[in-house]
């Protein structure tokens, strides 16, 4: 590993560029929260005994609940997509 990362190697020709590395991509990524949520006797948010389920999205949120409450979804969406 030292031959190839180290500054301090004989190769001249380092895997790792020096300057900075510009690309296009027509990619975006949108970053959210979610989680599922019920009220507990003391009126205080708890989560346990509930669970994401894997079809959330950034328009849904699934919730599994191993006991029968009334529960609401937390969901968080950042205002800006990421290029």
């Amino acid at each position: 590993m030292n031959n190839f990362c180290s500054n301090l190697s004989n190769n001249k020709t380092f895997p790792i560029p020096i300057e900075p590395v510009h690309f296009i991509s027509d990619y975006q990524m949108r970053i959210f929260s979610s989680g599922c949520y019920y009220l507990n006797e003391q009126n205080q948010w708890k989560s346990d005994g509930l669970i994401v389920g894997s079809n959330t999205n950034s328009y849904h949120t699934e919730c599994f609940s191993t006991h029968l409450t009334k529960f609401a979804s937390g969901f968080l969406i950042l205002p800006e997509m990421i290029d």
